[in-house]
C-alpha cells in the first residue's frame, strides 16, 4: 500500500515536470509569433539620406520653344521686335503666350492694314497687366479668338510665313500705348519680367555668331 502511494506521487510529480518543461519551450515561440515584423534595419547611410527637393515648375517666358528655333534678328530702330526662325526640327513650331492676359486681336491681316501696322499676316495681340501688350506675327494658324483669357505658356498658334515674310519665323513685339493710343514699342530685353531670361537668350545668340 505504501509503495503504491509513493508510485502515484512519483507519476504526478513527473507529469507536472513534463507540463512545465513543455510550457517553457512553447512560450518563446508564442512570443516570437506575436512580435510585429518591422522589416530590415536600414543601414546608417540610408538613415542619413534626405528626401529629394520638390521639383519647381519652370516659368515660360519665351514665346517659343527655344529647342525648335533660333533668334534670327535682334531689336533695333528699324526692326522694333525680335525674330525667332524655325531651325527645321519641326515644320511649324508652336507659339505661346509670354504672360497672362486677354486676346485683343486675332485676325489675318494679310489683305489690309491692322491697327498695329502692316505686313504682319496672321496676327495675335495679347494685353497684359499695366498696359503692356505682346504681339505675335506671321503665324500659320491662330488658335485663339478675341476676348479669350490666356495664361502664361498657353498655346496660341503656329509659326508661319504669312504677310511680309521671306521664311517661317515669328516676329515678336512688346508695346504700351502712348498719347492718343499711339503704340510705343519697347525692346523686350528691357521689361523686368523678361529681362533676365531674354538676356540669357541674347548672350547665347551672340556667342553662336
Amino acid at each position: 500500500m505504501y509503495t503504491s502511494h509513493i508510485l502515484k506521487q512519483f507519476v504526478v510529480f513527473t507529469y507536472l515536470i513534463l507540463i512545465l518543461s513543455i510550457g517553457s519551450i512553447l512560450s518563446p515561440v508564442r512570443a516570437e509569433e506575436q512580435k510585429p515584423f518591422l522589416g530590415p534595419t536600414p543601414s546608417p547611410e540610408r538613415m542619413t539620406l534626405k528626401p529629394p527637393e520638390p521639383v519647381k515648375k519652370e516659368i515660360k517666358y519665351y514665346p517659343v520653344n527655344m529647342e525648335e528655333v533660333y533668334m534670327s534678328t535682334d531689336y533695333y530702330d528699324f526692326h522694333q521686335g525680335l525674330d525667332f526662325a524655325s531651325n527645321q526640327t519641326v515644320s511649324n513650331p508652336k507659339i505661346y503666350s509670354i504672360e497672362d492676359g486677354i486676346v485683343v486681336y486675332a485676325s489675318d491681316s494679310r489683305f489690309f492694314t491692322s491697327p498695329y501696322g502692316w505686313g504682319y499676316g496672321k496676327l495675335i495681340v495679347i494685353e497684359h497687366e499695366k498696359g503692356v501688350s505682346s504681339l505675335y506675327a506671321h503665324l500659320e494658324t491662330i488658335e485663339v479668338k478675341e476676348g479669350d483669357t490666356v495664361k502664361q505658356g498657353d498655346f496660341i498658334g503656329l509659326m508661319g510665313s504669312t504677310g511680309n515674310s521671306t521664311g517661317i519665323h515669328l516676329h515678336f513685339e512688346m508695346f504700351t500705348k502712348g498719347e492718343e493710343n499711339t503704340l510705343v514699342k519697347h525692346n523686350p530685353f528691357e521689361f523686368n519680367g523678361l529681362k533676365k531670361v531674354f538676356a540669357v537668350l541674347a548672350d547665347n545668340t551672340i556667342a553662336a555668331r
